[in-house]
């Protein structure tokens, strides 16, 4: 009777907070009243009625379900029905359901906008996307606890909707090569790695086709070599290799290259110190 009284009269978040003060209370009252064996008997009571017998109308209440509380970033109330719902059989599955549609209708929306006349550029393209997955990534380490199932749930929503477009992935390349170009000339190795790991998170089961495809092929040997050609051969270069290979083929295989580049370091420096020798010496190296 409770649970229907609460939902004919409340929102969705006043709904999971008076959930949640319930069990609380009932906790509470067995625990300094009752035999400490009627605790777990009352509480099951209290999540078959109050939350799994509503879950799916909770979830999807109109004006203050899952679908409100993320277009107005209601992060507290999202966490709190997270906490509620997990102590329930399909609890989580039901609220993923919910956000899963939701995301895939703006991933949608994002990626179906190139078919119209005059589409987005292709770094304007990946931006949005990238912004979209911040977002989420937001909601599912800050209201979800970085739970796996909803990380899993929402990496196959954007595998779903980049598939939708075929030129997903040369955007995507395009949009490293920008990057990669932008960032080695200006040196800045923090903020370029960021940007590389955004599209990578992103990109999910699309790294492989990106990084193999010809287009990506050149972009990554043209960037090297035009700082090679700048004569800017700075850590910027060395890190994003690293980014790059450990990222494909792990941490064992950067281990070793991460040794080579230390060899070369070496190797240079020895060079140097000969040269300024021969220099100081004004010794002839003919």
């Amino acid at each position: 009777m409770e649970s229907q009284n609460f939902l004919t009269e409340n929102s969705a978040s006043v709904y999971i907070r008076k959930v949640e003060a319930r069990i609380n209370e009932e906790t509470e009252r067995a625990l300094h009243c009752l035999d400490k064996s009627t605790e777990d008997p009352i509480v099951k009571v209290l999540e078959e009625e109050l939350i799994s017998k509503h879950m799916k109308t909770v979830v999807e209440m109109e004006n203050s379900g899952v679908v409100h509380m993320l277009q107005n970033n209601k992060k507290e109330d999202l966490a709190c029905m997270y906490k509620l719902f997990i102590r329930v059989a399909s609890g989580l599955e039901t609220m993923c359901k919910c956000i899963s549609g939701y995301l895939r209708e703006q991933g949608k929306a994002l990626v179906q906008e190139e078919d119209g006349g005059g589409g987005k550029q292709p770094i304007q393209y990946v931006q949005d996307l990238l912004e979209l997955k911040d977002n989420f990534d937001m909601f599912l380490k800050e209201s979800f606890s970085s739970d796996r199932k909803f990380k899993q749930t929402i990496s196959g929503d954007f595998e779903f909707f980049l598939n939708l477009n075929p030129k997903s992935p040369e955007y995507l390349s395009l949009f490293i090569d920008d990057k990669l170009k932008k960032g080695v000339k200006g040196c800045q190795s923090k903020r370029l790695k960021q940007s590389l790991t955004r599209v990578w998170s992103c990109s999910g089961s699309y790294r492989r086709r990106i990084s193999l495809n010809d287009t990506t092929s050149n972009i990554w040997f043209a960037s090297f070599s035009d700082v090679t050609k700048e004569g800017n051969q700075s850590e910027v270069t060395k890190e994003i290799t690293m980014f790059y290979f450990q990222t494909e083929c792990g941490c064992q295989f950067t281990s070793k290259l991460e040794g080579m580049f230390k060899d070369m370091t070496l190797s240079n420096t020895f060079m140097d110190e000969f040269k300024n020798h021969v220099q100081s010496a004004d010794v002839s190296t003919s």
